[in-house]
């Protein structure tokens, strides 16, 4: 769930952030309403979200949800093998904190 505003952190904004299993994509909801999708996962990626990432899905009887990794490899320096962080800001924008590309709604 989104902040309520830019300076007040407190879990009580419009936006959510969700996993649709049935259609295999990321939504953006703003008060229940679709706001944003990443499209549909096809062989790792998604339609709508432009990284050098493979996103999995696990779906089953005991568990739903979706992870992902960054690709490096062993000729990877170590100072560029960096962690990513999505966090959702007020607006209903997903920002990856190390690259700062914005998915959502609005460009920031």
């Amino acid at each position: 769930m989104s902040w309520l505003s830019d300076v007040v952190p407190t879990p009580a904004g419009p936006f959510t952030f969700e996993w649709d299993p049935k259609g295999k994509e990321l939504v953006i909801k703003r008060r229940d309403v679709i706001y944003w999708t990443s499209g549909h996962l096809t062989n790792s990626t998604f339609e709508n979200i432009d990284r050098n990432t493979g996103f999995l899905s696990v779906s089953n009887a005991d568990e739903d949800y979706i992870m992902f990794t960054v690709s490096s490899n062993q000729f990877t320096p170590q100072y560029q093998r960096n962690f990513s962080r999505w966090q959702m800001k007020y607006d209903g924008n997903i920002v990856d904190d190390f690259t700062k590309q914005a998915y959502g709604g609005h460009i920031m």
